[in-house]
């Protein structure tokens, strides 16, 4: 088993072309990212304050400025991140807030049943939006996810991996740290489809995907590039500690492949960084292990190839 481990300087990496850039966040994401980096609780505070400034500002303007339409936000805000309990609570606060808003504005009614009538009636107008909410949160939820993901093995697709590499870049950009990209490709997969079907084949990717995410941390991250290739990255680990990692990978790998029937060996190209570079991108990493990778397969397959970027 081939097993390279050297040294370059990777000053003239190519830049990133367009087809591997990260994925640009849409509203959603963005959305979705701000109110889950907050906790339910003060998801809910930051609700309950808004419903008091929209009713305090209603109360002053007095009863002939319809401000119907704003006491619908706190209600969204909750709907897109709390539980369904304290969405419906939001709900009844909302048109109780109101009802008394309308109530002590000078606002007057034949009957005050009438005021309890168009509480109740809000009552009901904030549960469809809410729950009509909810349903759409869940909807974009599920396809962001079949978006991001490939649907054989639950994998990170592409892009997606691509997307997390250029956090985990930030993020050592700015508190430091090392990590190691490895771009993996399956020897002879066209065969195993040829000879052992293509049931077989699909079997085999989620073999490896399994014996892979087996063995990694919570925090290191998997993609599936192509049909047969596959991107890890380890977090935190460098140099000797990535080889000791990428190895127990190949031994957990070829323990998985070998129970399906039709075993295959991998081809592996690591990029190694112990420390950050300031023009270091996610497109950089992949291509250059991406070529370490077919170095390793136009040698002799089935071995690793790693080479450690250095100031």
């Amino acid at each position: 088993m081939a097993d390279t481990i050297r040294i370059f300087n990777g000053r003239d990496d190519p830049k990133p072309n367009g087809d591997r850039s990260p994925v640009n966040i849409g509203l959603y994401q963005a959305l979705e990212r701000l109110l889950f980096s907050l906790s339910e609780s003060t998801v809910i505070v930051y609700a309950v304050l808004l419903l008091s400034a929209i009713a305090l500002l209603d109360h002053l303007t007095g009863y002939e400025i319809a401000f119907s339409v704003f006491y619908v936000a706190p209600v969204t805000l909750a709907a897109w991140r709390a539980k369904r309990s304290i969405v419906l609570l939001i709900c009844l606060l909302s048109s109780t807030v109101w009802g008394m808003v309308d109530y002590t504005s000078g606002h007057e009614y034949s009957n005050n049943l009438i005021l309890l009538w168009n509480s109740i009636v809000r009552l009901f107008f904030f549960v469809i939006i809410a729950l009509l909410l909810a349903n759409l949160r869940e909807k974009m939820r599920m396809l962001d996810r079949l978006a991001r993901t490939d649907p054989l093995t639950g994998a990170l697709n592409g892009r997606a991996f691509l997307e997390l590499a250029g956090r985990e870049i930030e993020q050592a950009r700015r508190y430091g740290g090392s990590f190691t990209l490895l771009f993996i490709d399956l020897d002879n997969f066209k065969r195993v489809n040829d000879t052992c079907g293509h049931a077989a084949g699909d079997d085999l990717i989620r073999a490896v995907v399994e014996s892979l995410r087996g063995s990694l941390r919570a925090t290191d991250i998997i993609g599936r590039i192509g049909g047969d290739e596959f991107a890890v990255w380890l977090s935190h680990s460098a140099g000797g500690e990535a080889r000791e990692t990428v190895q127990r990978l190949q031994r957990a790998v070829a323990e998985a492949v070998s129970r399906v029937g039709c075993p295959t060996t991998m081809s592996i190209g690591a990029v190694s960084v112990p420390r950050i570079r300031p023009d270091l991108t996610p497109d950089i990493l992949l291509k250059k292990a991406d070529e370490l990778m077919y170095r390793v397969k136009n040698d002799s397959k089935n071995g690793l190839l790693m080479e450690s970027f250095e100031d």
